[in-house]
């Protein structure tokens, strides 16, 4: 069984996406932190125990990849989407039976990473359709241990629902 983890609202920095977000949820975003050797850093905002929103950006302070970026933020359609503004770029599922999920999808399961970023470590897979369908397939995330979730601060917001649709679905 898989629940929303969190949702990923992308940015051309932190700062203009941590703008978006008090300008339209009224709240501010924490600290995150930067994921290493991914080229990317974040700031988070609670909404409940089990669920967050992520504001994700290339980390200038780092160095480009040898991959391209989390999200998709390396390819050249979300760049441009998000010179206008920040968007919502995709959402993680949280499963944890991840190793039980990839035996059963062999190789559209994608590729797993470890990562880890202070006392948070956690493993998560990209399935390599996602992008043909504009990120609607979520991310597969297990944590080590308690997510990120409960560790972040409570903002008020709440994630109600989550409806998503493509002309090819």
């Amino acid at each position: 069984m898989a629940e929303i983890d969190h949702i990923v609202l992308g940015a051309r920095t932190l700062e203009e996406g941590a703008a978006f977000v008090r300008q339209h949820l009224g709240v501010e975003p924490q600290a995150g932190g930067r994921h290493e050797g991914y080229g990317t850093h974040n700031m988070l905002v609670g909404l409940g125990r089990d669920c967050y929103l992520e504001i994700i950006a290339a980390d200038p302070e780092q160095p480009d990849p040898p991959h391209p970026r989390l999200f998709d933020l390396d390819d050249p359609g979300t760049r441009m989407v998000l010179e206008a503004e920040p968007r919502l770029l995709a959402w993680v599922a949280r499963t944890p039976v991840l190793d039980a999920v990839f035996a059963r999808l062999g190789p559209r399961a994608g590729e797993m990473r470890e990562m880890r970023r202070g006392e948070l470590r956690w493993r998560i897979a990209f399935p390599p359709q996602r992008q043909d369908m504009d990120n609607l397939i979520p991310a597969l995330i297990q944590w080590r241990g308690e997510g990120a979730a409960a560790s972040i601060p409570d903002s008020g917001c709440r994630l109600i629902s989550l409806e998503a649709e493509h002309p090819e679905a």
